[in-house]
Order: C-alpha cells, then structure tokens, then sequence
C-alpha cells in the first residue's frame, strides 16, 4: 500500500520514472488487486508503453471494476492501431458509464481509422448534439461529409498539446499521428480503412495554442 500511495503522488508530480519504481513494486506485490494494476497502468501509459498497459488491465475489461479500466485500454489499443478492440472498449465504456464526449471523440476516430465512414460521422454528430460548442469538431464532421481526403494539418491547421491523463483530456480530443522524427508536429491521419500498426499514436488535444516545450 505504501508503494502505491507514494508511487501515485510521485506521478501527480510528474516524476514518472521514479513512480514508476514503486508502482511496479506495488503491482507485483499483488496483481490482481484493481488499484495497483491501474496506477502501474497509469504510469506507464504515461510512458507510451501502451502494449504494457493493455496486458495488465486486459483481465479486469469484463469485471465490474472503475471507469478508468475502459478509458486505459480503448486508448492504448487505439495508439497501438488497434481499431477493432479499441471502437469496442470505448462502446462499452459508454454504456456501462454514460455519455463522456472525449471518448464520443475518439470512437469517431477510430470508425474513420477503420474506414467506417457512417459511423465516424455519427459519433461526431452525437458528441456536436450533446456540446454544440465543440467548433473543432464540428469543422471535423462539415469536412468529412465532402470526398476530400481528411488530414490533421489540411483540415485543422491546428497544432496539438499532448497530456496523460484523464482529467487532463477536455472534450475536443482526437488521435493524432505522433513521428518521432517529427516531435509533436501534426501529421496526417491514415487514409480509411488503414489498420495495424502506423506508428506512435498520440492523444492529442486540439487546441490553438504552442504545444510545451
């Protein structure tokens, strides 16, 4: 318990490699206990280690247990390209938890990944219903219905600020293509239909603003 508790205010704190010590020690003390899997999850999504993240949180998607276990493992399976497991997390996360309009977000993505155009623009058009203030995401669903071929930086011309956790996640959140050799500019996102593994994906806030240094 000590390991964990020091280990989630070292992380509050941004010090994630040394949380990342006592999270792990924490974890492996006892694995199944939910609180130490997801602070270990936390960290190391925190870390981009997302295949990690989906092994330790994988057991619990069918249990009973806090929002978080959905919200962890759509979005590692979604940066780790994978559509499928990803549009049915975040589905589930809707129904078991109610109406969270940055996963609305992000399952329209992910059908637009997959290629499922109807439904992309369905989820968009759902989440603009809920918060017609969502400007960014309402230029997202006008730009979608007409055959041009949606881009990151053709379309938003706008430029992301990248955070790690939940409450660091507004509503205007889509996936955006991160290259290593590019930081944190915006590159586009795949055509429809694209799958498996297209690099480093990064959740990404839209946002006119300088991403940080």
């Amino acid at each position: 318990e000590y390991e964990c508790e020091l280990g989630l205010q070292l992380l509050n704190l941004k010090k994630i490699r040394e949380a990342l010590v006592y999270l792990e020690k924490a974890y492996a003390w006892n694995p199944a206990q939910i609180k130490y899997a997801l602070g270990l999850s936390q960290c190391l999504f925190m870390e981009g280690q997302y295949r990690k993240v989906k092994d330790i949180l994988a057991p619990f998607r069918e249990e009973k247990e806090p929002a978080l276990v959905l919200y962890f493992l759509g979005k590692s399976v979604h940066s780790l390209g994978e559509l499928d497991e990803a549009i049915s997390d975040y589905g589930d996360y809707l129904s078991r938890f109610g109406m969270n309009l940055e996963i609305l977000n992000l399952l329209g993505t992910a059908h637009y990944q997959k290629g499922n155009a109807a439904e992309a623009l369905r989820a968009w058009q759902r989440s603009l219903e809920i918060n017609p203030g969502q400007e960014n995401i309402r230029k997202l669903a006008n730009r979608f219905k007409n055959p041009t071929p949606l881009t990151a930086v053709g379309l938003l011309s706008l430029q992301a600020r990248f955070r790690t956790g939940p409450s660091s996640f507004p509503p205007l959140t889509v996936v955006l293509l991160k290259r290593p050799d590019r930081g944190r500019d915006l590159t586009p996102l795949p055509e429809p239909g694209a799958e498996g593994s297209f690099g480093r994906l990064a959740m990404g806030r839209i946002a006119g603003v300088e991403p940080p240094p």
